[in-house]
């Protein structure tokens, strides 16, 4: 998703760009998120880009859905991103570089969102990569009451409870020794 700075318009550019599943799976893929084997992966770009002096701002929203593993069960857990607003700076290696020579720099909102470009063109993709990493909540369930799988027997508890599930839990040797901690010290 590479574009060139110099046809991007004076007064600005409007890019749109619907992304596929093997689009969007390489994405992910590039920051170690595997998708689940389902192939309804998709994410549509809408970005208004303006020149600023020497950056590039863009300005537009991202919305995708596509489908990771469950945390709890290993499941398709649907991952749905409906119109993230997002804005970028991307300015010159050498402006990035000369300020991170400067003594103190205090880091703003802005410099949080800010990309590096060659001169020649701009890199969507760490942009879109970023957000669509971001929309993943820390443990994505595939339903909120999700029973996850059976620690014993690794069976799907959705699906259905297995037989180990009535037995008592065996105690672990680290249970007993905390526990055993804990009665010294009272």
């Amino acid at each position: 998703m590479r574009l060139k700075i110099k046809d991007i318009a004076v007064e600005g550019d409007v890019y749109e760009r619907v992304l596929g599943h093997d689009e969007v799976e390489a994405l992910l893929a590039a920051s170690t998120v595997e998708l689940s084997d389902s192939k309804e992966a998709a994410a549509r770009l809408a970005l208004r880009l303006e020149v600023v002096d020497d950056s590039v701002v863009a300005r537009g929203t991202l919305a995708g859905h596509f489908d990771v593993p469950c945390a709890r069960c290993l499941a398709p857990a649907r991952i749905v991103a409906e119109e993230l607003a997002l804005i970028a700076t991307f300015v010159p290696a050498e402006t990035l570089a000369r300020a991170s020579e400067e003594e103190e720099t205090e880091l703003t909102a802005e410099d949080l969102d800010t990309y590096v470009h060659d001169g020649e063109s701009i890199d969507l993709e760490p942009l879109v990569r970023e957000y669509l990493v971001l929309a993943i909540p820390i443990a994505p369930l595939c339903r909120d009451d999700c029973a996850g799988l059976c620690s014993r027997c690794g069976a799907n508890q959705n699906e259905a409870p297995c037989e180990c599930s009535d037995e008592p839990a065996a105690e672990s040797s680290w249970v007993t020794a905390l526990k055993g901690i804990k009665e010294s010290m009272s």
